[in-house]
């Protein structure tokens, strides 16, 4: 999903909100759960950092997600080096071949095939790109 975030915002020209960058960083260390309430307690999709305190460093720690994010967002610059090479279709294309379905809304609620589950899929138009002559993989 984090690495969801640049191939959305390049589809969909749309960006996002993060709001749980370091939400009780403490507990979420040791535990999953990022918002309780009397009645309701959620694991949501996890922090970006986590306080090093809680393991001993004076700097925060990075996690899976922040880095998969910025793995995403590295993705939407290929995109547009791509299209400033080969216009914007191409990169599109490319792109379309990953995500599926317009992921916002009612629509893409309980909906698993958003995008190809498979990250070697992923990879390979990175890989494409970086090569100088993307084809639909």
């Amino acid at each position: 999903t984090n690495r969801a975030i640049g191939w959305i915002a390049w589809k969909y020209q749309s960006g996002w909100i993060e709001w749980e960058f370091d939400w009780n960083a403490f507990a979420a260390w040791y535990e999953a759960e990022n918002f309780k309430e009397d009645s309701r307690v959620y694991n949501g999709s996890g922090l970006l950092i986590y306080r090093g305190e809680v393991m001993g460093y004076n700097e925060p720690i990075p996690s899976i997600r922040l880095k998969a994010q910025r793995r995403g967002l590295q993705d939407y610059e290929y995109f547009q080096l791509l299209a400033t090479k080969q216009g914007k279709p191409a990169a599109d294309r490319l792109v379309n071949g990953i995500v599926h379905a317009r992921p916002f809304g009612r629509q893409s609620i309980g909906n698993t095939n958003l995008w190809n589950p498979n990250p070697e899929a992923w990879d390979a138009v990175r890989r494409l790109i970086a090569s100088g002559n993307p084809q639909t993989p």
